[in-house]
């Protein structure tokens, strides 16, 4: 069940968010979305498999990387990159 719009609708709502003047954006990532069963909060299907949720953070933390390649943003990953945006 994919819903992803792509990339050129997301980079045009980037691009409407800087004319707008919406410098900072929080952008989150999860992930438990292989376990989660429907239903009543906190229900999930299994528990991951050995090294699963580790593998599946490196797999998010590599499709954000290559988000703030193509998207018109800068990545702040810390305190000091938040202060180095507002030069």
């Amino acid at each position: 069940m994919s819903r992803y719009i792509g990339d050129d609708a997301v980079r045009r709502i980037v691009e409407q968010m800087l004319e707008a003047g919406c410098h900072a954006a929080s952008v989150n990532l999860v992930s438990d979305v292989p376990i989660p069963k429907l239903g009543a909060p906190g229900k999930k299907s299994r528990d991951f498999s050995p090294g699963q949720a580790w593998a599946e953070y490196q797999r998010l933390i590599a499709d954000m990387r290559e988000f703030f390649e193509i998207m018109p943003m800068t990545p702040a990953e810390t305190p000091d990159d938040i202060d180095s945006l507002r030069d």
